[in-house]
């Protein structure tokens, strides 16, 4: 065997070497190869996994996410997806009558959703739904929504100034935390007046909307009450104060601290006052001269003064014809002065009469139009002429800037607060007729009632179709309502 090995030595040497070659060569060409596809396919499973991941997330985002009725309404409740100050208005009134806190005068402010690059950058919104929402809301919403920071949040601000009994007033606080509406309370004020042993309280609290709701909830509609209006115990000016985005009119405060009411509960129903079509042209006669209120007064835009009824009629015709709805007044036994006047407008100040007054005139130069200041009239309620006086200054910049300006916009906030403007008039209006006993003034003010629906349908209907005839149709809706308040005569009721 030695003898064989030592003769075959160099044989099995080569062999061996030969064996090992075939080995690297093996391990080279075949399971080399192998380790690098299987690395590659290992890389390529990953990827595929991480794409998948990926496209989960974004057809999650553009999926629609389907929320429940009752979840609908557990979240609408406590966020609606609109300003809604006229449910605010109530819940404060709602509030103040169950507590017996005095609300002296409220100051609202509207902050539609605001965000900086920054913060679109990193989905972050100027207010956390994390510290909006309960816990288990936030997760109700978390699970439904793909991406909650999406979801912009804008606010109201209430700056509240009441008094009362001190335990009225903290429970009033109190009242606001519990309602359905999420109502943060800000800060909280108070002092005890030494000569009344009444607390006198300012607080200022902020409820929330989200626009972006309209994305997956349908809108729920109109806010209604839902609870019997009692005037004899509310004491309250509501302030309103519009903080509106690029285009439209920044903030504009006015108001005073309205008056205590002392009148019985009254049934009457603003909401089932019929909104009739506004008519084009109406003839008034001048009011028996009566008590004026004093350091109150609106302003007329009269285009033309005639002692006859075919220049009457010829003046009247024309502006008719340009689309305006022009109103007459007949007066009488008016010395050095024109039988007839023509209005065709109406304001808050003297400025925005002349304003108006002017385009008058560029519309057509036989147009000549100047303003005349009118003081109010409202057999002594001065509570009830300075809401009057608060729903023409909300809505005459409106029709002004409409009619002067090309593609004139009413934002959704405006027409909120004009909304809000003309419901706190209706609820003064109804109290003043539950508290008189004077048929004729309940009429007077019954009237007002329906022109103050015409108004409003015409502004919603400028704000949908943007058509100028509506602004025009507005306009005469506000000069009878202003012209009924004050004691002009209607000729058909004469």
């Amino acid at each position: 065997m030695t003898e064989w090995l030592n003769n075959n030595k160099n044989p099995i040497l080569y062999s061996v070497l030969i064996f090992f070659l075939l080995l690297v060569v093996f391990f080279m060409y075949f399971i080399r190869p192998l380790q690098a596809e299987e690395r590659s396919q290992q890389e390529e499973l990953h990827r595929i996994q991480t794409d998948i991941a990926h496209y989960q997330t974004q057809i999650s985002k553009l999926t629609a996410q389907s929320l429940t009725p009752l979840q609908k309404k557990t979240l609408l409740d406590r966020v609606p997806m609109r300003p809604n100050v006229e449910q605010v208005i109530a819940d404060l009134e709602r509030t103040e009558l169950e507590t017996g806190a005095v609300i002296d005068s409220v100051s609202i402010s509207i902050h539609p959703s605001e965000r900086s690059e920054a913060q679109e950058n990193e989905g972050q919104d100027v207010y956390s739904w994390r510290n909006i929402l309960d816990e288990d809301l936030y997760s109700l919403l978390e699970t439904q929504v793909a991406d909650v920071n999406a979801l912009h949040v804008s606010s109201i601000e209430l700056s509240i100034s009441m008094n009362g009994k001190e335990a009225d007033v903290h429970s009033f606080i109190e009242e606001i935390e519990k309602l359905k509406r999420i109502i943060h309370v800000q800060s909280y004020d108070y002092s005890l007046d030494s000569d009344t042993e009444r607390l006198q309280a300012s607080a200022t609290l902020r409820a929330f909307y989200c626009e972006d709701f309209l994305e997956f909830i349908e809108d729920a509609g109109d806010f209604k009450l839902d609870y019997n209006f009692d005037p004899n115990k509310l004491n309250r000016y509501i302030e309103v104060t519009p903080e509106i985005s690029s285009g439209s009119e920044g903030p504009n405060e006015t108001g005073t601290n309205g008056e205590n009411s002392s009148a019985a509960p009254s049934d009457t129903s603003t909401s089932n006052i019929e909104a009739k079509p506004v008519d084009q042209s109406k003839r008034y006669f001048n009011p028996v001269a009566g008590e004026k209120e004093a350091n109150l007064a609106f302003y007329v835009v009269q285009t033309g003064g005639y002692n006859t009824e075919a220049t009457l009629y010829e003046q009247v015709t024309n502006l008719r014809n340009a689309g305006m709805f022009p109103r007459e007044v007949e007066r009488e036994n008016q010395a050095n002065e024109t039988r007839f006047v023509v209005y065709t407008g109406v304001a808050h100040d003297k400025s925005s009469a002349e304003q108006l007054a002017n385009y008058l005139k560029s519309v057509n130069k036989d147009f000549h139009s100047w303003v005349d200041q009118v003081p109010f009239s409202v057999k002594g309620n001065t509570a009830l002429a300075k809401d009057a006086q608060d729903v023409v200054s909300s809505v005459s910049p409106v029709i002004t800037k409409g009619l002067t300006e090309t593609d004139y916009q009413i934002s959704s906030e405006q027409m909120e607060l004009i909304a809000a403007k003309i419901r706190v008039y209706e609820l003064r209006a109804t109290e003043a007729m539950a508290n008189s006993s004077d048929m004729n003034w309940k009429v007077q003010l019954e009237n007002t009632l329906i022109y103050t629906k015409q108004l409003e349908t015409a502004l919603k209907n400028y704000q949908n179709q943007n058509q100028r005839s509506h602004l025009w149709q507005a306009q005469g809706a506000m000069l009878d309502f202003m012209l009924t308040l004050n004691g002009y005569v209607n000729f058909t009721e004469k």
